[in-house]
């Protein structure tokens, strides 16, 4: 299980420079905190999120390789070799995962051994333009660490010379070792669905079922707490990738619906609160809402049986009719986004209780809505659904036009053959300026 501890310090001067860290730290970033996550950078069958690799046309001379190599030591290759044509460059792309920064970058890097000054030039640099290393003469091996703090660090090699003649020898630069340090800004996303069964008093075991969302490194490990105390931990694996030291940018899964079992024959009779919280590769944490069990394991005691007898014949004909009709519900609604560009698809999650007519609506979320009125719908759709887990695209483009930047909510409802439906439930989302 991750911990996280804090300590007030006894020292009153280093108790002024943490508060000193700390105000700064909050005028920085009010409405964020932050999580960090070391990754072994490797490229593995399947796996898409190490170095992309990119070169441009005409670079028929140069090379690359991505390739573990020796357990625990991943390798970047970048290779020259003769005739390369005038300023061509071979570039090698660490791309952050959505709503993380690369901090750091560790490796131990070599160039040579054949290493041409005037022709040869390797650089590092960050997505944004910063230059953090350029070379153009040959190095022996050695450790290198650099302060990214960038979203993106581009490695180069490019020949700058007409008709590169570079003999029998290749010069190369090779990185290996390499250790991404990921800052993960944003908490993960975790909730209780309704549940019926758990509305009235509960005996024996029962299950607490849950969602959790995440963007960024994933979901690492979940726990049930009742009454405020843990009683039960996952840590989850997501197929071996979530699991330290992490060897991929994004080694946990983004979404789990899981449950927990409940044995309430270890709790005293009466209300009690549970809760679940879920924790990402980062550390940065999230609990859901309250949700109140009564449990009642008391065993009841059968009054004395009345000796039996022979009812009366009754005169009163049978009532006929259709019977109650009893609503559907819809549970673990989720969007796959918070917020999203103008132009892009989300993802509307749900669980319907049976099969029906699912309605859509979307309807901006200020002017009228944002105090407390009602806002004509921008489009609406219907969907014919089964029963059980689903999900339909939601379009940020209505009659042709991009949504324009602002709050906007979804309305569900889910409606029966018979005529019922469910409850109404609104899920809120924010469109993005296009940059």
């Amino acid at each position: 299980m991750r911990k996280s501890h804090f300590t007030l310090p006894r020292s009153p001067f280093l108790a002024a420079a943490l508060g000193a860290i700390a105000l700064l730290a909050g005028v920085l970033a009010p409405n964020a905190s932050a999580g960090a996550y070391d990754v072994n950078v490797c490229t593995e069958t399947g796996a898409t999120d190490a170095f992309r690799i990119m070169g441009e046309p005409g670079t028929e001379g140069l090379e690359a390789q991505n390739t573990c190599g020796v357990p625990g030591q991943p390798r970047l290759l970048l290779l020259a070799q003769a005739n390369t044509i005038v300023r061509r460059s071979l570039t090698a792309t660490l791309q952050a995962p959505d709503d993380t920064f690369i901090e750091k970058l560790k490796a131990v890097r070599a160039t040579g051994p054949d290493w041409p000054t005037d022709q040869i030039v390797w650089g590092l640099s960050t997505g944004s333009g910063r230059v953090l290393e350029q070379i153009s003469a040959r190095r022996l091996e050695e450790n290198v660490s650099f302060d990214i703090n960038s979203t993106s660090v581009i490695a180069s090699l490019r020949c700058i010379q007409i008709n590169c003649q570079l003999g029998a020898t290749r010069p190369l630069v090779a990185m290996r070792a390499i250790v991404a340090t990921i800052v993960d800004i944003t908490p993960p996303e975790v909730d209780i669905p309704n549940v019926p069964e758990l509305e009235a008093p509960v005996k024996g075991t029962v299950t607490i079922p849950f969602r959790a969302t995440d963007l960024g490194g994933g979901i690492a490990s979940t726990f049930l707490f009742v009454d405020g105390a843990p009683v039960a931990t996952r840590e989850e694996t997501n197929e071996g990738r979530c699991s330290t030291p992490y060897r991929f940018l994004v080694p946990c899964a983004l979404a789990l619906d899981r449950t927990f079992l409940l044995d309430t024959t270890r709790l005293s009779d009466g209300p009690h609160t549970v809760q679940v919280r879920a924790a990402d590769a980062g550390n940065l944490d999230k609990v859901s809402r309250d949700v109140r069990l009564t449990v009642d394991n008391t065993p009841t005691t059968a009054p004395p049986a009345d000796p039996p007898t022979t009812p009366a014949p009754s005169t009163t004909p049978p009532k006929t009719g259709s019977g109650m009709r009893v609503p559907p519900r819809l549970s673990s609604l989720s969007l796959s986004r918070k917020s999203v560009a103008a132009g892009k698809r989300l993802q509307l999650r749900f669980a319907a209780s049976e099969a029906g007519t699912l309605s859509v609506a979307i309807a901006p979320m200020a002017g009228a809505a944002a105090r407390g009125k009602a806002a004509k719908p921008l489009s609406t759709l219907t969907r014919t659904v089964a029963a059980g887990p689903g999900a339909i695209p939601i379009a940020t483009r209505v009659r042709g036009r991009l949504l324009r930047p602002g709050a906007y909510g979804v309305t569900v409802s889910l409606r029966k053959a018979d005529g019922s439906s469910s409850e109404r439930a609104t899920l809120r989302f924010r469109v993005l300026r296009q940059r």
